[in-house]
């Protein structure tokens, strides 16, 4: 009798555990490569946000996960990504290469697949309806931002000379459309020097015939390990010393390529639009940091910007799913319901960035102003100026 009833309870019917509710996001990531020190931290401050929320209970009980694959910055791999994700049900993804959002634009319209890009918007992510949101305006509208703060803090009779050196790729170019607007703001681009995106071994004779030019300034739209290049011939050619000021694109130093460069790093300065991870006194940073330590062993004074602006991007990502989630339910959940609420967020406080509002007609997640000078001083990256305004240079910024 006891075996029969053994062999009874086994048969009986167990009843199943529900489903446990997940959420993909599709990330095409450059974790390896020349161009990973500027896109690696980012990435981990991706995947910590979600590490983090899903610690905390999820989205009211729905977890989310990250999909990713290394695209190493190069937009075929970005198109294969995003039909790998689809197949996997992903509804939502991020990528830090501008070319593979452009090349995959199309792509997501037809499979109604939001996407938030880890950098600044290009004309090439414009669409109707608008899938792609960017955390700032157009890498063109930083530099004719940048070119305008000078001449208003310009005191001398002539105009200021700006010289540019860009890498040949989509942000780089995208970049140098906002050189065309030199004249509109009152300064005078004295040079434009091209160098590669991801393998720079010598930038001398482009900084030299730059020199050559007599800029006050020289704004470069470099990254990764490219960057660290042009920090040290710089350096070498001495040309902080002859008076010559230089400047990178918001995505170019960070701290990881300030540790990288060492003391040749020391009085370069950074547009940007966020804060540094110096501006302790930012309630939203003090979460970050914390995760940092925990998720990556990294002290508060190691934590790159780059990190945190991949967890602040993730934590918009996760509103929208939540928004929509409290529109449609998490059934009817789809890439359209994620878009929608994607669109219609407003005052989102990150507790980082200022006060979040992302539409259609602005698709970016800053506020203004819009940004904001550091330099590198003692190997920390400091504010230098007070916020500046934008000087849009398209019509959706």
């Amino acid at each position: 009798m006891l075996a029969l009833a053994l062999v009874a309870s086994a048969c009986a019917p167990v009843a199943a555990a529900p489903a446990e509710k997940v959420v993909k996001f599709g990330l095409r990531a450059c974790l390896t490569g020349p161009g990973a020190s500027t896109t690696l931290y980012a990435h981990y401050g991706q995947f910590d946000y979600v590490k983090y929320i899903n610690e905390q209970g999820g989205i009211d009980g729905v977890k989310l996960e990250w999909v990713w694959e290394d695209c190493r910055a190069q937009a075929p791999k970005s198109i294969s990504a995003h039909r790998r994700f689809k197949a996997a049900g992903v509804l939502f993804e991020s990528d830090p290469i501008i070319l593979g959002v452009e090349a995959t634009l199309s792509a997501l319209q037809r499979d109604e697949v939001p996407l938030a890009y880890l950098a600044q918007l290009s004309s090439g992510m414009i669409s109707k309806p608008q899938w792609v949101c960017a955390i700032a305006p157009s890498n063109a509208t930083e530099f004719a931002s940048f070119m305008k703060w000078v001449k208003d803090n310009w005191t001398k009779e002539r105009p200021p000379r700006i010289g540019m050196l860009q890498c040949d790729s989509g942000s780089g170019w995208e970049a140098f459309e906002g050189s065309k607007h030199a004249s509109e703001v009152g300064v005078e681009l004295v040079g434009h020097e091209v160098i590669p995106f991801l393998v720079v071994l010598d930038v001398s004779t482009e900084l030299l015939r730059l020199e050559a030019k007599k800029p006050d300034w020289i704004y470069v739209a470099s990254y990764g390990s490219p960057l660290v290049v042009v920090i040290k011939d710089a350096a070498r050619l001495e040309l902080h010393k002859k008076g010559i000021k230089l400047i990178t694109v918001a995505a170019g130093i960070d701290e990881i390529i300030v540790r990288t460069a060492g003391k040749d790093a020391e009085g370069w300065y950074r547009t940007s639009f966020q804060p540094s991870t110096t501006e302790t006194e930012l309630p939203g940073l003090k979460v970050i940091v914390e995760a940092a330590k925990k998720y990556r062993g990294l002290e508060p004074e190691e934590v790159p910007g780059h990190y945190a602006a991949g967890w602040c991007l993730t934590q918009i990502m996760g509103k929208a799913v939540r928004v929509a989630i409290e529109e449609v339910g998490f059934d009817n959940l789809s890439g359209r319901a994620i878009r929608n609420a994607l669109f219609s967020i407003k005052d989102f406080e990150t507790g980082y960035f200022p006060p979040i509002t992302i539409t259609e007609e602005k698709p970016f997640c800053r506020k203004f102003p819009a940004y904001t000078i550091y330099q590198v001083q003692n190997g920390r990256i400091m504010r230098y100026s007070k916020g500046y305004e934008a000087y849009f240079v398209y019509d959706f910024g």
